[in-house]
C-alpha cells in the first residue's frame, strides 16, 4: 500500500496517506506512516513509498488517503482490506462527512476506529453507511 507525506512546491496542496491495522476486537494495533521502499509521490516535496503490511488472520487494514487543496478543503478515501488483501469496504470523506462508496457496510466500525486512531473524529461531522453500490 502506498504511504506518503508530500506537499507541493508552494505548500498549498498536501497529500497524506497512512495504513491503520485494526485487530478483530476493534483495537487499533498500529499505524504505519513510514514507507519501506521509496517511490514517487503525488507532490514534489516530502517522502512517499510503499509499505508492506503483514496481517494476522482476523486483522483488518484501513488505507486512509487525504488531500488538501488550494482552498484548504480536505477530501479523501478510506479502503478496508482483510488479511488476504481483498477490499471489503470503500468510503469517501468530503464536506466533513464519511459515506460508503462501495462494499459491505458491516465493516463501518473499522473505518470509525481508524478515524478515531488518527484523531480525525473532531473533523468528521457525520457518517452515512446506507449509500453506495453493491
Amino acid at each position: 500500500m502506498k504511504v506518503e507525506r508530500t506537499s507541493s512546491r508552494t505548500g498549498k496542496h498536501l497529500a497524506r496517506s497512512v495504513v491503520v491495522v485494526v485487530g478483530s476486537g476493534g483495537r487499533v494495533k498500529r499505524v504505519i506512516s513510514e514507507p519501506t521502499s521509496p517511490s514517487r509521490g503525488t507532490y514534489s516535496r516530502g517522502s512517499s513509498g510503499t509499505a508492506v503490511v503483514e496481517l494476522e488472520p482476523g486483522d483488518l487494514a484501513v488505507w486512509v488517503r487525504l488531500v488538501r487543496n488550494l482552498r484548504g478543503i480536505v477530501s479523501g478515501r478510506m479502503v478496508v482490506y482483510d488479511s488476504s488483501g481483498s477490499p471489503l469496504l470503500e468510503a469517501v470523506y468530503r464536506k466533513l462527512k464519511v459515506r460508503r462508496s462501495r462494499g459491505d457496510p458491516s465493516y463501518s466500525w473499522v473505518v470509525e476506529a481508524a478515524v478515531k486512531a488518527l484523531k480525525l473524529d473532531r473533523y468528521v461531522r457525520g457518517y452515512n453507511w446506507g449509500t453506495g453500490s453493491e
